[in-house]
């Protein structure tokens, strides 16, 4: 009798067999191919070897009055100021495998489908690490300034009622950049938007929708140009909520190299394959593991706060884990949570 059906979640039909169509994956990961992180040396060089914290020191500007120079005023010198950063390198890891028996009856070849998937799935997780951090970064107390709120409440009703005030417009990015960094507002070059937003803008023809940027194609990013000033990604994975029975929706602002991170994370075996021939006839493994370091310039991680010797996707969004050590108007993140 013919075997017809699935069989290991593949399709089966010994009579009529059709190579598996390859579905696009509907995740896009355009925000950590932006521009967003730069390699930073003096963290590849601590992490490529060992080790999984970092610390960064850097020289602060100088401040103060200049003193008079009249002949009598003593020229004192000052100790010359420093400050330090410190971050943490994550390390993920997945696994998948198959039957011998799947691959024998319906002629597909998973993993050897995941092989070819495994560099972006990681870059998926990447980015959503990434949008972890900044998220925590944003949270702390002293970078309330880098996070505008435009949501409509309800005042006396059950329900908010939005307006167009409550949705994005030209005045509202270069209000939020401004409130952000002051006269570095310049330093936020691009927007990474839900695309319920981005067709809201769309309608209000604020973006040319067509990349202008010859670097945008090389790293594999197509992007929307937006008041002829910021690139702008569209990416369904962003935040999205409620506020008071009305979707919200957050938009992040975004400066090139605001996020440092390193060339190699020490991993020694990356991607491992084997073979187990006793269960199920046979099965086939396939184990991936990778690491990164994505550390926001200007803010510092308390790794006492790190429960393990790899950092969760929570522990990195979580606002008491993080310190600003920088002047606010030099670390170049900001977002805008509106309705549209």
């Amino acid at each position: 009798m013919a075997v017809t059906g699935t069989f290991g979640g593949f399709y089966f039909d010994p009579d009529v067999f059709t190579d598996y169509i390859q579905e696009a994956d509907p995740v896009h990961t355009s925000i950590i191919n932006s521009g967003v992180l730069r390699v930073a040396p003096e963290i590849s060089a601590v992490l490529t070897d060992k080790n999984n914290v970092f610390t960064v020191p850097n020289y602060t500007p100088l401040t103060g009055d200049a003193k008079n120079y009249d002949g009598e005023t003593d020229n004192t010198p000052v100790e010359v100021a420093a400050a330090k950063q410190t971050g943490m390198a994550f390390r993920r890891m997945a696994a998948w495998k198959d039957q011998d028996f799947t691959r024998e009856l319906t002629g597909a070849d998973p993993l050897g489908d995941v092989a070819r998937k495994v560099a972006y799935y990681q870059q998926k997780n990447n980015q959503k690490d990434l949008l972890s951090v900044i998220d925590g970064v944003l949270t702390v107390d002293d970078m309330s300034s880098h996070v505008k709120d435009i949501t409509a409440d309800k005042g006396a009703g059950t329900t908010a009622t939005p307006t167009a005030e409550n949705r994005l417009s030209a005045d509202t990015f270069l209000d939020a950049a401004q409130e952000a960094l002051g006269d570095n507002f310049d330093d936020l070059t691009m927007v990474a938007m839900h695309s319920r937003v981005y067709t809201n803008l769309l309608k209000l023809q604020l973006v040319n929708n067509i990349a202008t940027t010859p670097d945008a194609y090389s790293r594999g990013v197509q992007f929307g140009l937006l008041l002829n000033k910021y690139l702008v990604m569209v990416d369904d994975s962003l935040t999205t909520g409620t506020k008071d029975g009305v979707a919200t929706y957050t938009t992040y602002l975004l400066g090139e190299g605001a996020i440092a991170t390193a060339r190699n994370v020490r991993i020694d075996r990356p991607n491992y394959v084997d073979y187990d021939p006793e269960s199920k006839g046979g099965v086939n493994k396939l184990y991936t593991k990778w690491g990164m370091a994505m550390h926001p310039l200007g803010m510092s991680l308390d790794v006492s706060k790190i429960a393990k010797n790899s950092p969760t996707r929570v522990e990195l969004g979580t606002k008491a884990n993080w310190t600003k050590v920088w002047d606010a108007k030099n670390i170049k993140l900001a977002k805008i949570v509106s309705n549209g």
